[in-house]
């Protein structure tokens, strides 16, 4: 089963203080390929990204699901690279208590998670999955003095964390609950991104 997709963003920022507009485009292209082979299903994409103000970005992914006998509980894992851009206003707008940093950089990634899904009959599924990511160019802000702060780009933070989803199916109505836990830390200093 292949999936092929391609979208187009663009970004433009016109306020009073600035000569005229600045704008920025983005566009992606990706590819997916699922392969399922009885109880096993493997996963290979690629997605291209290309911006006027970030450059280009190659965000390749694998992955693989097993479905157990009796087809109640499927295991899942995954790694894939992620790009982010920042949005304009973070570059060329400052308001009374974040300043503007035109000199920020797009986050990357490297993300896994693995995981189950439960299905147990009519009335529950449910999905575990537990995920790492490491981020170079990690995004946060920084106090600049008393109150006002300004978006930085930090050497390097990793992400973990815990995310639950439920689904109950009762007649024609479905009832959905989720729940997440997670935690940063600046790999640079090993201590906790506050606020995050």
């Amino acid at each position: 089963r292949i999936s092929l997709g391609f979208d187009v963003e663009r970004q433009i920022v016109d306020y009073e203080p600035r000569p005229g507009p600045i704008s920025c485009s983005k566009r992606g292209v990706y590819v997916r390929d699922v392969i399922s082979f009885d109880a096993v299903s493997l996963t290979a994409g690629c997605r291209l990204d290309g911006t006027t103000a970030y450059g280009d970005y190659v965000s390749p992914e694998a992955g693989v699901m097993v479905r157990l006998p009796g087809e109640r509980v499927t295991l899942r894992a995954d790694v894939d690279r992620s790009f982010s851009a920042p949005p304009l206003l973070w570059r060329y707008v400052s308001s009374p208590f974040v300043l503007a940093n035109p000199d920020i950089e797009a986050e990357q990634a490297v993300t896994w998670s693995t995981g189950a899904d439960f299905d147990v009959g009519k009335l529950l599924w449910a999905r575990l999955s537990v995920f790492e990511s490491t981020i170079d160019n990690a995004l946060d802000s920084k106090r600049v003095s008393g109150a006002i702060r300004r978006m930085e780009n930090f050497q390097e933070h990793r992400r973990r964390g815990l995310e639950a989803d439920l689904e109950h199916r009762l007649g024609r109505f479905v009832l959905r609950e989720s729940g997440f836990w997670g935690q940063v830390t600046d790999m640079a200093t090993h201590e906790p991104v506050l606020g995050r």
